[in-house]
C-alpha cells in the first residue's frame, strides 16, 4: 500500500461508507452497507432470483472494466 501510495485500510472505509450510504440511498437494489475499513459489503437485493443475477453481473461487468478484478 506504502509503495502505491495508497490510503491505510481503516482511511478506507472512511472514504468509501459514506459514498457506498449515499448510492444505497439512491439505488433501491443496493439493500445494505456494511463493514469495517477496507473489508466493506453491498448486499444487492431484487425480487426474484433471475433479477438479484442480473444486477450482480451487472455490477461485475462494470468492475472488470474499470479495471477491478476478484
Amino acid at each position: 500500500m506504502a509503495a502505491e501510495d495508497l490510503p491505510p485500510r481503516r482511511r478506507i472505509g472512511e472514504i468509501m461508507l459514506p459514498r457506498l450510504h449515499k448510492l444505497a440511498e439512491a439505488y433501491p437494489v443496493i439493500g445494505d452497507v456494511r463493514g469495517r475499513g477496507a473489508m466493506i459489503a453491498i448486499e444487492l437485493v431484487a425480487g426474484d432470483a433471475r433479477a438479484g443475477r442480473h444486477h450482480r453481473g451487472q455490477v461485475a461487468r462494470a468492475c472488470h472494466a474499470a479495471g477491478l478484478s476478484c
